[in-house]
């Protein structure tokens, strides 16, 4: 191979050197002829990606379609897998409501009972003659239930205010100022 070729010599594959580039590749075996050089410096790349995103409680279609390949039946276990996993979930969640309002109506039930024992001994108090205690206990019994189902409703607002951030995505995990 004369000088020249080997000047001119590159990789398959490898762009065109720019002209003014005198960097020399050797030639070898997956060489070939270069262009010949040319006045004007230009240079055309074409760049192909393609990215598959997936997210989701089972593996990828093709990826399941690949354990069934592998492992034949494996597809349907994990499917069943899944449901009964599905149905456990939804199983506890429900268990965990029903005894959230259960829990909630004996507190509403005992918190009636001590208002109403209040007010009732505040009466009491004030029919015997004794106004101050007995307006104590009356005014007591009925503000703390008036401060209970405030504060209650105050909490519920948070609580369902910050579910609504969660479910859209700004919950304080995702903030950036938050610190």
């Amino acid at each position: 191979m004369s000088e020249q070729d080997k000047q001119i010599a590159r990789p398959v594959g490898a762009p065109a050197p720019l002209s003014g580039d005198s960097s020399i590749q050797p030639a070898g075996s997956l060489t070939q002829p270069a262009d010949p050089p040319t006045s004007t410096p230009s240079s055309l790349k074409l760049t192909a990606s393609r990215t598959e995103t997936y997210s989701g409680p089972l593996p990828h279609p093709q990826l399941l379609a690949h354990y069934e390949r592998l492992v034949p039946g494996s597809a349907e276990r994990m499917l069943a897998r899944f449901e009964k996993q599905s149905d456990h979930r939804m199983y506890l969640e429900k268990k965990v409501i029903d005894s959230d309002a259960r829990r909630a109506d004996c507190g509403v039930g005992a918190g009636l009972i001590v208002t109403l024992a209040g007010m009732g001994l505040g009466f009491l108090l004030i029919q015997g003659g004794h106004d101050v205690a007995g307006t104590i206990f009356g005014v007591s019994g009925l503000g703390s239930l008036v401060g209970t189902f405030i504060y209650g409703t105050k909490s519920r607002k948070e609580e369902r205010a910050e579910r609504a951030k969660l479910m859209t995505g700004q919950g304080a995990d995702s903030d950036p100022e938050a610190g």
